[in-house]
C-alpha cells in the first residue's frame, strides 16, 4: 500500500488521487521540459557544429579567392608589363627606323647638293667658255669693223659714200645704212 506523503487531514485518498495526477503531469512536464532542454542542447550543439562547419567553409572560400585575386593581379601585371615592353621595343624600333631614313636623306641632300654644285660649275665654266668664245667674236668684229673703216676711209673720195669728210678733220663718219663685213666662218653659221 502506497503512504500518501499527504497528511490525512488534507483529504487522504482524494489527496492522493490529486498529488499523484500532479506529480505526474508534473513529472510529464519535466520529462517534456527535460526532452526539451536535451533536445535544445542537442540543436545548439548541432547549430555551433553547423557554425563552425560553415565558417570553415567561408573562410577556404576567402582564401580561394584572395588566392585567384592575387593570381588574377600578377596576371593583370604581367599583361602590363608585357605591353610596356612591347611598346617600348616598338618605339625603338620606330625611332631607329626613322633615324636611319633621316640619315638616308641626309646623305641623299648631300649627294644631290654634291651633283648640283658640279653642274653649276660644269655650266659655269661652259658659260665663262661662251663668254670668252663671244669676246673673241666681239674683238674680231671690232677689228674687222675698224680695218673696214680705215679702208672706207682711205677710199672714200673715190667711192663718195662718206660725204661728210672734210680735210680740215680728218676723221671718217659712216653712214647709218652701212654694215661691216663679216668674216667668212661666221657667214657660215648664220646661213644655218
Amino acid at each position: 500500500k502506497l503512504r500518501s506523503p499527504w497528511p490525512a487531514s488534507w483529504g487522504g485518498a482524494a489527496a492522493m488521487k490529486f498529488v499523484t495526477r500532479r506529480q505526474i503531469t508534473t513529472e510529464k512536464e519535466l520529462h517534456c521540459i527535460r526532452e526539451v532542454s536535451g533536445c535544445q542542447s542537442q540543436a545548439l550543439t548541432e547549430l555551433d557544429k553547423l557554425k563552425s562547419e560553415q565558417a570553415e567553409k567561408v573562410a577556404k572560400l576567402q582564401a580561394d579567392q584572395r588566392a585567384e585575386i592575387r593570381a588574377l593581379h600578377e596576371k593583370i601585371s604581367n599583361m602590363v608589363q608585357e605591353v610596356t615592353e612591347e611598346r617600348q621595343r616598338l618605339n625603338e624600333a620606330h625611332s631607329d627606323e626613322l633615324r636611319q631614313m633621316q640619315e638616308r636623306q641626309t646623305k641623299e641632300i648631300r649627294r644631290i647638293h654634291e651633283e648640283h654644285r658640279g653642274q653649276l660649275a660644269a655650266e659655269l665654266a661652259r658659260h665663262i667658255e661662251d663668254v670668252r668664245k663671244m669676246q673673241a667674236d666681239f674683238k674680231t668684229q671690232v677689228k674687222n669693223t675698224t680695218s673696214g673703216m680705215r679702208f672706207v676711209q682711205t677710199r672714200a673720195p673715190c667711192f663718195g659714200c662718206c660725204s661728210s669728210l672734210t680735210p680740215a678733220q680728218g676723221k671718217a663718219q659712216i653712214d647709218p645704212a652701212w654694215e661691216p663685213p663679216i668674216p667668212l666662218g661666221e657667214k657660215a653659221t648664220e646661213k644655218a
